[in-house]
């Protein structure tokens, strides 16, 4: 049984780029999603780029929270995150066909970079805290802000990594 997302229609053309249909999405081009696996073959050096990535997102997220309120730095690093993601993702699979170069920029600017520069942690610790505060309306309020914005965020940035990919493609 395959999914969609495993099941690509695809064209080569002459930049050697893999073209998706306008729905498809592809949640991990290393991997079948259709079938539950086991992950847990990293090497060392993929290790090495999740953490030099984390490093640097973490350092960044700590930056914008020491000038930036609580409830606005959770807002830059998570909808600034998922747009970020959602374009890096999205140009990567429509990139290049080097496997390698593509597992190596996902670990470092996805898991590493932008795992450590947005926040799901603080942002609920933050959700518990108005909560206790008796703020239900207000928390409740923040949650659906966030959860909205960054959908539009990711799908932001997945359509614009698609633009310029058709337009290498049609140059």
């Amino acid at each position: 049984m395959s999914s969609k997302y495993t099941e690509l229609r695809h064209e080569e053309n002459h930049n050697d780029e893999l073209l998706l249909e306008e729905d498809e999405f592809l949640l991990d081009p290393d991997t079948d999603n259709s079938k539950p696996s086991r992950q847990g073959s990293f090497t060392a050096r993929d290790i090495a780029l999740v953490f030099a990535g984390g490093c640097i997102g973490g350092l960044i997220r700590s930056g914008l929270f020491a000038i930036l309120s609580t409830l606005y730095a959770l807002f830059v690093v998570n909808i600034a995150g998922a747009f970020i993601l959602g374009y890096t993702l999205e140009a990567l699979i429509r990139s290049s066909k080097d496997q390698t170069k593509q597992k190596s920029l996902r670990l470092f600017l996805g898991t590493g970079m932008m795992g450590a520069f947005t926040t799901y942690s603080s942002f609920i610790a933050f959700i518990a805290t108005l909560i206790q505060g008796r703020a239900l309306t207000i928390a409740v309020s923040i949650v659906f802000a966030m959860l909205i914005a960054g959908v539009i965020a990711a799908t932001i940035g997945i359509k614009l990594a698609r633009m310029k990919a058709l337009r290498r493609h049609h140059a």
